[in-house]
């Protein structure tokens, strides 16, 4: 068995559970935990909003730049809140919120970078992968495994599993931070506040970057 089916047989095998959404590129990541027996273990919801406006229906408002840090960090605080919906007996410490936001190779020439952020959301700390890639280097398969190998890394990481990052070029900038515990039993409270009455969205990763 190879090293990643093996780390996603792992991840399925602990106590952990997500909700991941990926906003077309990187979708093949969610493929790929699907892949492995034992997916229903780990995975709450899976969510593909690919155009923009499905986008703004996920976020209930439109994002200054959809593919940007800022827009996977509230699409990972809103994964990781439908985890705490969805969690049934799951302890809190086992829920994970997963975005990716990628501008990929696509079947025309593409003006703007190729880039991708990877967030996950825990209740003790946020996880970042921010990276530009060279252009016309990889085809879009190869875009998608990278973006998926990094995935794949966070979600191992949150589960205590051990699995690499890739090797390439390009700069990559990996961020963790963690939260305070006020602010945890704040944001999880906060969670369990129905839509209607909440007066305005709180993102958990955004707060503690400021």
């Amino acid at each position: 068995m190879s090293n990643k089916k093996n780390t996603i047989r792992k991840i399925h095998e602990s106590k952990f559970k997500a909700s991941i959404v990926a906003t077309g590129g990187g979708a093949n990541f969610i493929a790929d935990l699907l892949s492995i027996s034992g997916a229903s273990n780990t995975i709450l919801e899976s969510y593909v909003p690919y155009s923009r406006k499905s986008i703004d229906i996920f976020l209930k408002a439109s994002p200054e730049k959809y593919c940007s840090l800022p827009t996977a960090l509230n699409i990972a605080s809103k994964a990781y809140r439908k985890s705490s919906i969805l969690k049934e007996e799951t302890k809190n410490k086992h829920l994970i919120g997963l975005s990716i936001v990628a501008s990929l190779a696509t079947s025309y020439k593409k003006i703007g970078e190729h880039k991708f952020f990877i967030v996950i959301q825990t209740n003790s700390y946020t996880k970042c992968i921010s990276c530009v890639l060279e252009k016309n280097k990889r085809s879009r398969e190869e875009e998608e495994e990278l973006i998926s190998e990094y995935a794949l890394y966070l979600i191992a990481y949150a589960c205590n599993v051990k699995y690499e990052t890739p090797e390439h070029n390009e700069v990559v900038d990996i961020v963790t931070i963690k939260a305070e515990d006020a602010w945890i039993k704040l944001y999880l409270s906060l969670i369990h506040i129905s839509e209607p009455t909440r007066q305005a969205e709180i993102s958990y990763a955004v707060f503690c970057l400021k």
